[in-house]
């Protein structure tokens, strides 16, 4: 009896790509299922051709490449890829009119995210439960309605926040997601809060935030860090200023500095039992990274807002300076402990949104391990006078859960870095298992 793959009919899928695309729209079309024959081990299978193709723009056309009414010739690729059935020739098709489509959009200048979309998506999860279908907004301007499965849900215990979906997933292979999502730079992703509100929160946070605010604060490496944002807000700030006409930096913004009641998964408590006693650790330890990524956070403001100060010109205009904190991770005792130990913070953003659109030229950004594509957001959004984060395209950077952050280069944040300096993070080597935060993988990326 044949199989069912051998009883499925097989097309050819053929299409022309100039060499630069060639290994996206590949990837797209393979993603989608093409490349594969009738019971065979193969996959990715197709044949290319080199060549040179020609157009002439008329007079209405808008072309990526050329000039309207020039002969252009492009160097070209011919590729044919066996589909397995009309579903797969359908969706191979559709992913590669996706990936070009976000590529050319990129190409043009459009803007993967809009200040405007990521306060929006921000206010409409707000109040989930209120709201029948979110709407979305694809990069080529147009937009998509999702239905709510919460909506009418008293005491949800799924909570949607964003899920960001950055250049390379838009230009690289067929998304995950249903169709109609495709070139949606962002989409909702629901999380369940039933673990969390049944392990609780830690007890003694707030004597452990100060403790390790005091423990930070008389630190050499606090010390350090003074000294270098000092420089930059006298550069930046006082006559005769480095950016004539800028606007001051009266916001710093945090990116995730990590909830300080996180309490490990399963696995890591089982690993931990797993040691010699001598060598365990207490569960305290997975929110030390976070208690010190919030103490930073505050040098900073004050630093910034001692500069200020010296300067009755600058305090006159704005007599305060602002501190912004995003982490959709934060669960409400951590609200709460902020409010309490630290109302310096105004905490933004609880869905990972809108605090992205608090982006200007005149901020400082912190964020030492946050799971979004913040690099390639800075680079659409602005052009902040700092950005302390883990250096780009090095190591893999992993959360204070042991995932992998989600922060890729892209063609245009690689131009951006071109525009800053940077210098490692002044961490004091005697001192790099003390005051803990892998201060070690950050850098100081200052704008020229």
């Amino acid at each position: 009896m044949a199989s069912s793959a051998a009883a499925m009919t097989l097309y050819r899928l053929v299409f022309f790509v100039p060499e630069s695309h060639l290994a996206a729209c590949k990837t797209a079309v393979f993603a989608a299922g093409a490349g594969r024959y009738p019971d065979s081990n193969y996959t990715e299978c197709c044949w290319t051709t080199d060549g040179t193709g020609q157009f002439r723009p008329g007079a209405a056309a808008n072309p990526h490449l050329g000039a309207v009414g020039q002969l252009e010739h492009v160097r070209e690729v011919r590729v044919e890829t066996p589909c397995l059935g009309k579903e797969v020739a359908r969706k191979a098709v559709e992913a590669l009119k996706t990936s070009q489509k976000a590529f050319d959009l990129y190409q043009s200048g459009d803007k993967v995210w809009r200040k405007e979309d990521l306060a929006d998506i921000e206010r409409q999860l707000e109040d989930a439960s209120a709201v029948s279908a979110f709407t979305l907004r694809r990069i080529d301007g147009t937009t998509l309605k999702v239905k709510n499965p919460m909506f009418g849900v008293e005491n949800p215990i799924w909570e949607p926040i964003v899920r960001y979906r950055e250049y390379w997933a838009l230009v690289d292979c067929r998304p995950k997601e249903p169709a109609e999502t495709y070139n949606c730079s962002y989409v909702i992703e629901w999380r369940n809060a039933s673990e969390r509100l049944y392990r609780g929160p830690h007890q003694g946070s707030e004597a452990l935030f100060h403790s390790w605010r005091d423990k930070w604060n008389t630190s050499a490496t606090c010390a350090a860090l003074r000294g270098c944002i000092t420089n930059l807000a006298v550069s930046s700030l006082l006559p005769p200023a480095k950016f004539e006409g800028m606007i001051n930096p009266i916001k710093i913004l945090c990116f995730g500095l990590g909830d300080l009641n996180f309490k490990g998964p399963n696995w890591w408590y089982i690993q931990n039992r797993q040691r010699p006693i001598d060598e365990q650790e207490t569960d305290i330890s997975v929110i030390e990274n976070p208690l010190v990524h919030h103490a930073i956070a505050l040098t900073i403001r004050e630093t910034v807002q001692d500069v200020m100060t010296s300067n009755q010109a600058i305090i006159q205009r704005q007599p305060d300076t602002r501190l912004l904190t995003q982490d959709p991770q934060y669960t409400p005792e951590t609200i709460s402990l902020l409010a309490r130990a630290a109302p310096e913070f105004e905490v933004v953003g609880s869905r990972g949104a809108s605090g992205f659109a608090e982006l200007d030229h005149g901020c400082i950004v912190f964020a030492p391990f946050v799971n979004a594509p913040l690099n390639q957001i800075i680079a659409d959004l602005a052009r902040p006078l700092a950005i302390i984060t883990p250096a780009f395209g090095k190591d893999i950077i992993f959360d204070q859960r042991g995932r992998p952050c989600g922060n890729p280069e892209s063609p245009r944040s690689r131009e951006m870095w071109k525009e800053y300096d940077v210098q490692d993070f002044p961490l004091v080597e005697a001192e790099k298992d003390v005051v803990k935060g892998n201060l070690w993988q950050l850098k100081i990326y200052t704008r020229r």
